[in-house]
């Protein structure tokens, strides 16, 4: 018997699973793309300088669950490499001229090492930080979004937790007269503030953006009764954005480093890193059930439904994750985070019991 693979034969194998997953994979971000597109389409109408910045939120986006695809394209890939390759009697050709099975299903292993390394490298470092990223890009752009819909005598409320008014507005200079400004979201942090004339102070490279000086005014709290002022100012700078996100990149906070998140006393932290490793795990366990389920699903009479059990078994196991992680914050355990692993465990035992007589490992 032969244990190991020639490289033609090893390469026609791997090659007849790679470009499925590529594609798979290819088609999986493209959704998330077109879904983060439809739903902020908007932000591509803010100023023509701006394009680039917003096609690089959607790309930053989509990178960001790309941790996430990796292990279910991989599963789809194998199911639908070795599948054809069964139904065609490659497989059994392979065997005839003295091919393991074992040797046969080293591609497939080949290819999850490789998404193995992919996956939890990119759920521990560049993954978290392009969702990040994402999320600042976001915020300057709604921001512009915000601004951009500014007009005289019109009550501007798509500001995050702001509402604005001004009875006059010189956009060549953005100075403003008779300003109304109502800040805060629970009701002992609303302020009032009434100002004679005002204008904007771009800054985007700073902590906090669009900030507004408003000059001859009054600060009232909670409402605009004479009990509540707080002070009559001649200068009052305010930031209608605080751009926390900025900071948040800067600072590299602890829980993108997952080094340090082990380091932390809160739960939330073990249970994150736990779940990282969760997901990148899930690389070796999908290729155990593709390989033995390739087999008994894929024919020539039924080619789809080893797609369908994919999905199936994908929708699964994120349900299973999210009740993992649910219980691992119910019983402060970040172990049940692998309560999936084990479930999924216990189906491929089954599957090699189910499949002894024919399954190529």
């Amino acid at each position: 018997m032969k244990f190991l693979l020639s490289a033609k034969a090893f390469f026609y194998i791997l090659s007849a699973i790679f470009w499925p997953f590529v594609l798979s994979l290819i088609s999986f971000l493209s959704l998330i793309f077109i879904l983060q597109f439809l739903n902020n389409s908007e932000l591509l109408l803010v100023d023509g300088k701006d394009f680039l910045l917003s096609i690089k939120f959607f790309i930053f986006g989509s990178l960001s669950y790309l941790p996430l695809f990796i292990p279910f394209c991989l599963l789809l890939s194998i199911l639908f490499g070795y599948g054809k390759l069964s139904s065609n009697l490659e497989l059994t050709a392979f065997s005839n001229i003295g091919y393991s099975k074992i040797s046969l299903s080293t591609p497939a292993l080949f290819l999850t090492f490789i998404c193995f390394f992919i996956c939890s490298n990119s759920i521990h470092t560049w993954g978290p930080n392009s969702k990040a990223k994402s999320k600042f890009i976001n915020s300057l752009l709604i921001e512009k979004l915000a601004l951009s819909a500014l007009q005289e005598g019109v009550f501007l409320n798509n500001i995050p937790g702001s509402v604005f008014y001004a009875e006059e507005i010189k956009n060549s200079t953005k100075d403003l007269k008779k300003v109304f400004l109502l800040t805060g979201k629970d009701k002992d942090q609303l302020k009032f503030i009434f100002s004679d004339t005002g204008a904007f102070l771009d800054s985007y490279d700073k902590e906090e953006s669009f900030q507004l000086l408003l000059k001859n005014g009054q600060l009232f709290g909670e409402d605009t009764t004479k009990k509540n002022l707080l002070v009559d100012f001649e200068n009052y700078k305010v930031s209608l954005f605080k751009n926390q996100d900025i900071e948040f990149i800067r600072s590299k906070p602890d829980y993108l480093d997952s080094k340090k998140l082990l380091q932390k006393k809160g739960i939330k932290y073990k249970i994150e890193y736990h779940k990282r490793m969760v997901l990148s795990l899930t690389c070796f366990l999908f290729f155990f059930i593709a390989l033995l389920l390739s087999l008994r699903l894929h024919s020539r009479s039924s080619s789809g439904k080893g797609f369908v059990l994919a999905l199936a078994l994908s929708l699964f196991f994120l349900i299973l994750l999210f009740f993992s992680e649910y219980m691992s914050f119910t019983m402060k355990s970040p172990l049940w985070v692998y309560f999936p692993i084990g479930v999924f465990l216990i189906f491929v035992g089954y599957l090699f019991y189910w499949n002894r007589s024919r399954f190529i490992i």
